[in-house]
Order: structure tokens, then sequence, then C-alpha cells
């Protein structure tokens, strides 16, 4: 006899089993595949329907994975099993055996199915006979018991109306929905597959700190170098853009004096994120991609401290008044819009400061490196585009000194002497280079960010290199010695009017032990630029 049950409307044939004195065969086509003559077989005992014969062996095979219940005992009344009375598992109760009234009905005698590409015809309910065999560009179609041509080409892709991606189904019957329509950065199907679109970016989802971007040809590639560097938090997906690592600032009650051993000039910061590590030639490399590739500029108004003051950023300290005015589009003619141009910019121009300048004009050792030789312009356009802005003198000072705690130099009292695990300066890094620097050496004097003072020279609250390594531009005009006014500077810094010169902290790899002291500064035209300066920059809380 052959079983059968139904699979999505088809019957497949799913075994069968022929008692040993009918001697029959069947054929059976499981899925409308692979067709097998098979006969019964008989068992080490005897075949007859009686227990005389045979008796005490153990049967006949009731046939290999067949439905009748047992297994694997032959039909004798002493076999292990099978449908005769006394099988292990006979009898409609049992593991799906038939019972031994006769065998269970599963199709209506008379009634046409689809059997994968077969059309078949019920018998008695629990065999059929093949009806006809469609072709093989043909599929059995259930509604009409008939053979139809096929729609589509089995497992083939195509685009619907709506980008929707379909494919065809098994068996060429119709289109399918392949997931969801193309949308969001992938809104382009073609070939029934999803497409990104130009100019796109995003994280790779294989590896989530790699940026990429949808080039010209609709395909993902890598945007850049992996956003797994200290100096990175990872990659954000709604852009592809590496998230720099900043520390909170607090506020604390009673700020701190501006100026050394005088106390009535105190400056109060409000919370404010500062970068963990200078800024890199790495980092800095993507935004002059971003600047040549993209013509990304500066707007009106960047780059100010919308957070404090009702959204009107810092209160300028200047004789103006008012409050910080952030970037002018005009200084947008001190940003260079080639790469040539800034390869020659962040290179020095003086042969013997030159080796110091850490910019390379292709991808290298010094990504890691804090960039230098960079302008005011340039330093403040990069937290721009970084999503921050320039900290005042008052927030990269207080950083440094560690709030209240008032300290000398980042990481405490202690002179930084000639190791160079407190601060990189005065030409003692790398350990070895005894205090003279050398052209030969060059940007080798300069620390990675992440490297050179280990958790000795840190900041209070975590920065790296706040005295050391590069100076780093912060946003005001440099306002001269005291008196100031107003006397409190709350939340202020020195933006108006237009004075000649901007403020650098923080001391460098060349110059003296004077300069890591967290007080100390220097001045210079806002377009100046050499190998001694760079930039960290602040965000929001």
């Amino acid at each position: 006899m052959i079983t059968h049950r139904r699979f999505a409307s088809h019957f497949v044939s799913v075994g069968f089993a022929c008692a040993v004195a009918l001697a029959c065969t069947a054929k059976v086509r499981e899925f409308g595949t692979t067709e097998a003559g098979v006969s019964n077989s008989g068992g080490t005992g005897g075949g007859n329907a009686d227990a005389s014969a045979g008796s005490g062996g153990t049967g006949g095979t009731g046939g290999t994975g067949g439905v009748a219940a047992g297994g694997t005992g032959g039909v004798a009344a002493g076999g292990t099993g099978g449908v005769a009375a006394g099988g292990m598992g006979g009898g409609p109760t049992d593991a799906g055996g038939d019972s031994a009234d006769g065998p269970a009905q599963v199709c209506t005698p008379g009634e046409d199915f689809c059997q994968g590409n077969e059309v078949r015809r019920c018998q008695d309910g629990s065999a059929s006979t093949l009806v006809k065999q469609c072709g093989v560009t043909e599929f059995c179609d259930d509604a009409s018991m008939g053979c139809l041509t096929q729609v589509c080409t089995p497992a083939t892709t195509q685009c619907a109306s709506g980008e929707q991606p379909q494919v065809c189904a098994a068996d060429g019957s119709a289109w399918v929905n392949a997931g969801a329509a193309c949308s969001g950065k992938e809104p382009i199907c073609q070939n029934g597959q999803c497409l990104c679109a130009t100019g796109e970016k995003r994280c790779d989802p294989a590896n989530p700190d790699q940026p990429q971007e949808c080039n010209n040809t609709n395909a993902w590639v890598n945007d850049g170098e992996p956003c797994s560097s200290a100096v990175y938090s990872g990659c954000r997906d709604s852009d592809g853009r590496c998230l720099t690592t900043s520390i909170l600032v607090p506020w604390q009650s009673g700020g701190y004096d501006r100026v050394h051993n005088m106390t009535n000039y105190p400056a109060i910061v409000q919370n404010v994120r500062i970068d963990k590590y200078e800024a890199t030639v790495g980092q800095f490399r993507r935004f002059v991609e971003a600047v040549v590739n993209d013509g990304w500029q500066p707007d009106n108004g960047d780059g100010t401290h919308e957070h404090l003051n009702g959204g009107n950023g810092l209160v300028n300290s200047g004789s103006a008044g008012g409050n910080e005015s952030g970037w002018d589009t005009v200084w947008n003619s001190f940003l260079a819009t080639t790469r040539g141009d800034w390869d020659t910019n962040l290179i020095h121009s003086n042969a013997s400061l030159a080796p110091y300048s850490t910019w390379t004009t292709a991808v290298g050792a010094n990504e890691d490196k804090p960039i230098n030789t960079l302008t005011w312009y340039e330093a403040y356009a990069y937290c721009i585009w970084d999503e921050g802005f320039l900290p005042s003198e008052a927030e990269w000072e207080w950083a440094a000194r560690g709030g209240t705690q008032g300290r000398k130099y980042p990481w405490g009292a202690t002179d930084p002497g000639t190791d160079p695990n407190l601060a990189v300066w005065g030409c003692y890094y790398p350990a070895g280079s005894l205090g003279s620097c050398t052209t030969m050496e060059g940007a080798g004097h300069i620390a990675d960010v992440d490297e050179g003072p280990a958790v000795a020279g840190e900041a209070h609250w975590g920065h790296v290199h706040m005295s050391g390594n590069v100076w780093e531009w912060v946003l005001d005009w440099h306002a001269g010695d005291p008196p100031y006014s107003p006397a409190v500077c709350d939340s202020c810094a020195n933006v108006r009017p237009a004075l000649t010169e901007r403020v650098h902290r923080g001391g460098d790899f060349f110059f003296s032990a004077q300069d890591m002291e967290t007080g100390a500064h220097r001045q210079f035209r806002p377009e100046w630029r050499d190998p001694y300066g760079g930039v960290r920059c602040a965000r929001a809380p």
C-alpha cells in the first residue's frame, strides 16, 4: 500500500509496505523527483499469513521507512513488528500504523491532486496513479489540476514597481516578493537586489567599526580606515561617521583663578565635553576629504556653544559684550579646496621645520600622531566638521587644572624632568633623545596621541597630552595681561572685537618645562602655522 500526506496542498508519497504473500511492487515518487521500484523483502522467518510456518522467526521486513507501524517486523504473527496483531506499534492508536480493519484514508477517491510536477488521481483513499507528467517548463496548477506554462524561470529575480525585489517560485508558477521594497540607504532595485544610492554612508554591518560609502556604481566600499583607534568611540551608522572619544568636564562650585596667585579674576566653567586626545592626522585626513571631495564648508554661526545661555553661546568678555558669533563664512577663503593645496599647506615650507610636520600625502605611519602645522581657521573648521567647537581658554584650562584641584601640571605638582612618561617636551621623546631634536628623527619626536604619557601623565579627568606634544588652538583672542573686564568670567571667552592674535595652550615636544604648566600660553595670528601647534576639540555635554 502507498500512504500520502498533504504537503502545501500537494500529496507526497512517504513510504510503503507489502505483505510477503502478495509479492507486490510499487513505484513511489517523493516531491516529484526520483522514482524507485521497491518490492517486498522476506524476513528470516516464514512469509505465510498464519503462525505455523516460520514461527519463532523474526518475521519479514516491514519495509524500511514505511508507515506501517512497527518498523522492521514482518507480517507473521510472531514477528517483531508489522501490521498483524501482536506487532510492535500496529493499530490505529499506535505510532502511525494501519489498523487491522484496513488502511487509513488519506485522499478522496477519484480526486486529482498535484504532487510535485505531476497530476495524480486518488484510487482507494490510500493509493494514487499518475494522470499527467508536466513538462520541464510547466508546473502543476492546484486550481485547475492541469499543467500550465511557467510564469518565470525558478529562482530568477526581478524588480517590480515600487522598487520591489521579487524571486520566481520554485515551480515557476509566480513571482514572489523577496523581502521589503528597497528604501533608505538602499533605495534602488536592480536585478532583484537592493542597491545603495551614490554618496550614502553607513557602517559595515559585518564590521561595525568600518565606515562605508556608496560609490558611483551603487556598491558599498570602505571609506577610510576603521574607527578602531583609541581616539574613536565607534562608528555611527546613520552617516558612517567615526565618533571622537570625549570626556565630560563637570562644573564645580567656585571655578578657578584665571591668573595665578590673583583671586580677583575668577572663571566659572559649565559642563562641557573635551576630547580625550589631540586631533590626529587620520582624523584630519577625513576632514580634508570632506572639504575636497564633498565641497564641505562651515556655515555662518557654526561652532558655537549652543548649550549655554539659552542657545546664545559663550558670553563675550571683550569690550563689545554680547555673545560668541561662531564661524564667519568670510573665513572659508582660508580653507584650501584642492588636495594638492592641503598637502602643500600642512607640510611646513621651511626646510628645517618640514620634517616635524606630521601630515603625509598618503596614509602612512603618522595617522595616530597629532595633526600640526595648521592655522586657527583650519583648526576651528575641523572641530565644526567633527560636530564640536574650539574650547575656550577657560574650558581648556579648567580641564588641564583638574577643576578646583588647581594643578600646576595636568598630572599634579611633580616637575616633568626628562622622563617622557609625564609629558613629551624638550626633545626627550622618544626615550634616548637626550634633549636634542634632529631633522632625521623629525616627527618621530612627537608621540602618537595615545602613547607617550602613561596614566601618570594624564589630567584629572583622563585627558592625555594636555601638556606637551603639540600646542592646541583655543577659541579666544589673546586678551593680554589683566586687568580684565568683566572681572568674573562665567562661561565666557574673548571673542569680539577682533584683536590680532589667537591663543595656543599646552606646550609642545620641543620647548621648555615651563610651557608644561597649565597656565602657560602663547599667541599667534590666526593664519600662523608651525609644527608645534595642533588642536583638541570640545563638545556639548
